[in-house]
């Protein structure tokens, strides 16, 4: 008995041990607490080799002026494959390409907290509309969500997906329109 105890608090403790180690290896913004995790609804576009991500608050209403279709990237900071995807899929020429031509694309951090996201006049917060952009579903990271701003049909897709697939994908995305 005495053995099965001592071999639980050593399993406790280095669980301890662990938790402690990889709380004091995330990045300085991530430690600071709600104050740095703030993000304003107006931010500025942010370009990367061609191709401009918006905010929610400025790409969604350009979407439906343009009368394209609005690509949210929900990722975190943490995911190594939304990263993977930044850096292998998202920086292609083709992808940039059919990006710029068919869709606003917009970046969703759902654990960046904002004061509020508008649509239409309608006010959501942070976790409001992550759950509408993933129709109240579990889903990974990164999550792609294709909203036709015309019909307001919402389509998702959660992983990875290298550049070959995510581009049938926007294909298959762009013969959808108005449909």
């Amino acid at each position: 008995m005495n053995k099965s105890i001592i071999i639980l608090l050593v399993f406790v403790s280095l669980f301890i041990l662990s938790a402690n180690a990889q709380s004091t290896n995330k990045p300085k913004e991530q430690n600071k607490g709600n104050a740095n995790k703030t993000q304003t609804n107006t931010t500025k576009p942010t370009e990367t080799d061609g191709l401009t991500w918006y905010n929610w608050n400025d790409g969604y209403p350009l979407a439906v002026k343009k009368n394209k279709i609005l690509l949210v990237d929900i990722y975190t900071t943490w995911c190594g494959w939304c990263k993977k995807m930044d850096r292998d899929t998202y920086s292609q020429k083709s992808v940039i390409d059919m990006i710029n031509k068919d869709f606003i694309a917009v970046k969703f951090n759902p654990e960046i907290t904002v004061n509020e996201y508008d649509i239409e006049g309608a006010k959501y917060n942070n976790s409001q509309l992550f759950a509408m952009l993933c129709n109240n579903q579990r889903v990974g990271y990164p999550t792609t969500v294709f909203i036709y701003t015309d019909t307001k049909k919402i389509d998702l897709f959660s992983g990875y997906q290298d550049e070959a697939n995510f581009k049938k994908t926007l294909e298959q995305h762009i013969s959808l329109k108005g449909k």
